[in-house]
């Protein structure tokens, strides 16, 4: 029998269970003894969710002034542009950085290769 099948099913269902929809739920059940328990738990289920009252609403779109959404576009724009002046300033930074471990690298092997000369 599965003891915890009612839990779940309502944690599964909560999104489901109010706001922008209608809900029905169908249980069933066996009528054999060894299925008792959970016939049993299944109908708790059911009673515990019909009692459950939801609102239903419309889904709405609000329509927002054109204007103010030109604006916030050319905000997003000049925040867009920062962003990725800053990712071209942090990219040369890495490549300079690269460059100079290299040539340290190339220092380091050259001390290195003078003294396993000596």
């Amino acid at each position: 029998p599965h003891a915890h099948a009612p839990h779940v099913c309502i944690w599964c269902l909560q999104d489901s269970l109010g706001g922008n929809s209608r809900c029905a739920i169908l249980v069933t059940v066996r009528t054999e003894a060894q299925n008792l328990d959970e016939s049993i738990a299944t109908l708790r289920l059911a009673r515990r969710a019909a009692v459950v009252k939801t609102v239903e609403k419309k889904n709405e779109i609000k329509v927002r002034d054109p204007s103010k959404l030109f604006g916030e576009i050319a905000s997003l724009s000049g925040q867009l542009e920062a962003q990725q002046d800053a990712v071209l300033q942090l990219q040369a930074e890495l490549a300079r950085r690269e460059k100079d471990e290299k040539a340290g690298q190339a220092e380091l092997m050259a001390t290195l290769e003078a003294y396993q000369r000596e």
